[in-house]
């Protein structure tokens, strides 16, 4: 449970910190490189390999049922709600959606307000 309250919190600083022209632009058109400056074979390097490919469909559907396991208990409800935080349980596919449409808004906020990064 401190896991998942670490995470959510780690989450939530990175989307903070992020600025406003990155969450206005589209996804990248070239691709992306990832350097790991450690050997090959290691933790690391798998670690970047998996994320640096889309994740099998079978394991996000489980990362997904744990999610909405966990965000259904009382207790994780109650605690998010405290802190202000809307809590929705949808499908990959439904959080996609979610996330393109939010991008497109405030992209449309970003621009009218002619906000530049510092």
């Amino acid at each position: 449970m401190k896991r998942f309250t670490m995470l959510v919190h780690a989450l939530a600083a990175c989307a903070l910190l992020m600025p406003l022209h990155a969450i206005a632009q589209a996804w990248p058109t070239r691709p992306v490189h990832i350097i790991v400056p450690y050997p090959a074979g290691g933790t690391s390097d798998i670690l970047a390999r998996t994320l640096g490919q889309k994740p099998p469909r079978e394991l996000v559907g489980r990362i997904n049922a744990d999610f909405t396991r966990v965000l259904n208990t009382p207790e994780i409800r109650e605690k998010l709600g405290a802190q202000g935080a809307e809590v929705r349980v949808n499908t990959p596919e439904t959080f996609a959606v979610f996330l393109r449409e939010e991008t497109a808004r405030w992209a449309k906020v970003v621009s009218a307000n002619g906000v530049k990064p510092e």
